[in-house]
């Protein structure tokens, strides 16, 4: 009964908190690596600068209630390079709002058929991230090609005011389970 009464607790704490999606950028790797296996082209490479600047960008999407590919920075290219990116061959990018987790927002892509180009495209690395705001995700992947890229981390990367935004909740996930655990 407690254990049944303690899931009930976290699940009730994670609706308050709007903590309703689940992202793991290993699981969308590999759901998107697997995307790419079945297409025979090779697997990408996930690249810190690429998920600081896809993170921006579902942050800037959560902000502004809305799934877009716009920027204050411009097109994609102008969006990376700000983010220590530099090197690039093209570039793609696949936004979305609403789903509840990587499986479904790949899914999600997988089905249309211009994210799903841009999943097996022939790209070498790719950044993704995910922002919640009032209960909605929003979904980002960019992929870069080219086999000169250079990424050097910024000191002062562009950020978006997150007051009222939930980067990448499977983080608060872990803590509250955390506590939990250590109150049991």
């Amino acid at each position: 009964m407690y254990k049944y009464s303690t899931i009930v607790f976290v699940l009730l704490l994670l609706k308050i908190i709007n903590c309703v999606a689940v992202f793991d950028p290993q699981n969308q790797l590999a759901l998107v690596n697997q995307i790419r296996s079945d297409a025979g082209k090779p697997k990408l490479i996930s690249n810190d600068c690429i998920m600081k600047a896809a993170q921006y960008q579902s942050d800037y999407q959560a902000k502004i209630s809305e799934s877009t590919h716009d920027s204050p920075y411009g097109g994609l290219y102008d969006r990376l390079t700000p983010f220590g990116i530099s090197g690039m061959g093209g570039v793609a990018e696949n936004v979305a709002a609403g789903y509840s987790s990587d499986a479904s927002v790949v899914d999600g892509w997988k089905n249309s058929p211009g994210h799903y180009q841009n999943m097996i495209g022939d790209y070498v690395w790719i950044g993704m991230g995910m922002a919640l705001k009032d209960g909605t995700p929003y979904w980002t992947q960019q992929f870069v090609g080219g086999t000169n890229l250079t990424c050097v981390l910024p000191t002062d990367p562009p950020v978006i005011d997150s007051s009222n935004i939930i980067s990448q909740p499977i983080l608060l996930i872990f803590i509250i389970s955390s506590i939990l655990l250590i109150l049991m």
